[in-house]
């Protein structure tokens, strides 16, 4: 990193971008599987939207280094969405 800083400014955030992306497939494939067992439409809905944003970030890295932040505020702001919405929903 000392020696070529602008390569560990590139290779860094893509590879945080890959493995974010690996672990939101996997994250997405079990809220599906969730969502279709008895969680809800809330729950699987997230589990599309996961997938989707770990397809991108593995599609193309840099681009999803650079966006990662936008692409995490929107899921975050959908799941909270869908979490307040399920929790009106609940009986109680």
């Amino acid at each position: 990193m000392l020696a070529y800083p602008l390569y560990s400014a590139i290779l860094i955030p893509t590879i945080y971008a890959v493995i974010i992306g690996v672990e939101s497939l996997v994250i997405g494939a079990i809220y599906l599987v969730q969502g279709f067992s008895s969680s809800g439409w809330g729950t699987g809905v997230l589990g599309i939207l996961s997938i989707i944003f770990g397809l991108v970030l593995i599609a193309d890295p840099l681009i999803g280094a650079v966006a990662l932040v936008l692409l995490l505020a929107g899921l975050a702001t959908f799941g909270g969405v869908s979490a307040v919405i399920l929790a009106y929903r609940m009986p109680g």
